[in-house]
Formats: C-alpha cells, sequence, structure tokens
C-alpha cells in the first residue's frame, strides 16, 4: 500500500467557504452561526484528524473534507437548538449537497477528466471568493442550488433606501457575477 500524499488543506479553503455557503440554515439561527465557523470548525477537525486520511487522491480528500464539513455544521446548530432528534436539518444538508456531488462525481467521465472537473471547481471557488456577497449569493442561489429568480429576490436583504430587490436586479446581479467568475476562469489557466 502507498503512502498517503502530504495535502495542503489550505488549498482547499475557498471550497470548503463555497460549500458552507450552501449549506440551508434556519432564518433563526442566521444570526448566530456564520459561514466561517462552520469552515473554522472543519479546518481544525480536518487538521487534528489529518494522520487518519485514507485518501489517495483529491476527489477521495474533498469527499472526506465535505463529511467533516457537514458534521460540524450538524454539530454546531444542535448547539443553538433544542434536544431532540432533527431529521429535518440532515435532509436539508443532504439536499444541498446534492448538486456539488453531482459535479464532483460524473460516473460517464474517465478519471483524467474528473481530476480535470475537480481542478475547476478549485478555481470556481477560488473565483466565487472575488464576488461581491450579493453576487455570490446569487450565483450560488441560483446555479447550485436551482432556486428561481424571483425566490432569490425575496430573500436577499434589501439595498440601502430599504428597497426589495426586484427580479431584474438579481437578474442584473447574477449576470455580473457570471461575468466575473468567467473571466476569473479565463485569466487563471
Amino acid at each position: 500500500m502507498n503512502a498517503p500524499p502530504k495535502w495542503d488543506l489550505g488549498k482547499y479553503l475557498p471550497l470548503l467557504r463555497l460549500l458552507a455557503r450552501r449549506l440551508e440554515l434556519n432564518p433563526r439561527l442566521q444570526a448566530k452561526i456564520d459561514d466561517s465557523d462552520v469552515v473554522g470548525e472543519t479546518m481544525l477537525r480536518a487538521c487534528a484528524n489529518l494522520d487518519q486520511c485514507k485518501a489517495q487522491t483529491e476527489a477521495e480528500l474533498i469527499a472526506w473534507l465535505q463529511t467533516i464539513l457537514t458534521n460540524a455544521f450538524i454539530d454546531i446548530v444542535r448547539k443553538y437548538r433544542r434536544p431532540g432528534c432533527n431529521v429535518g436539518l440532515e435532509q436539508s444538508i443532504e439536499k444541498s449537497s446534492g448538486r456539488l456531488h453531482e459535479i464532483l462525481a460524473g460516473p460517464q467521465s474517465s478519471p483524467s477528466e474528473q481530476a480535470m472537473r475537480k481542478e475547476t471547481l478549485l478555481k470556481l471557488a477560488e473565483g466565487m471568493e472575488q464576488l461581491l456577497d450579493d453576487e455570490r449569493d446569487v450565483v450560488i442561489q441560483r446555479k447550485l442550488l436551482g432556486m428561481k429568480l424571483r425566490d432569490i429576490a425575496n430573500q436577499l436583504p434589501p439595498t440601502k433606501n430599504r428597497r426589495r430587490r426586484t427580479k431584474k436586479a438579481v437578474a442584473g446581479l447574477l449576470a455580473r457575477g457570471l461575468q466575473k467568475l468567467r473571466v476569473y476562469l479565463k485569466d487563471s489557466e
């Protein structure tokens, strides 16, 4: 058996941030739990248990990190919830991670195609870090969660003049965010 590769976990911070933003959180808990809390706890756990990681490929490492992120999220949410089982929470997490799993898996892909897809996903996560918060939120909600523009408009906070976002305004945020991502990906080739 080969020795496990030495992984640079810092390389995966943008991906973890992207995954954390995709987790569906009850609005009452959003004031108490931040994405950075989940990512920080994930990195602490990953670093503490890196010697136990059996990942031989980047895909296996990403799956391992995603599992740690999910467990960290569940543990943090449970701290703020009433005692008792919350099956809905686990189902919500599974649903929100489904699209990313589809992107990473690609069952008909060759190993080299899967590696290229994962590399592109990491670059995409880095590019998402460059977007404005509202642009990033809209891109995630539309492209990763498949939400309708109208629903996204209803969830975004009001503008500085306290107006609700329109469907047209959300479409503009989406277009600007996607254009910035295209430029970032092109420049990083």
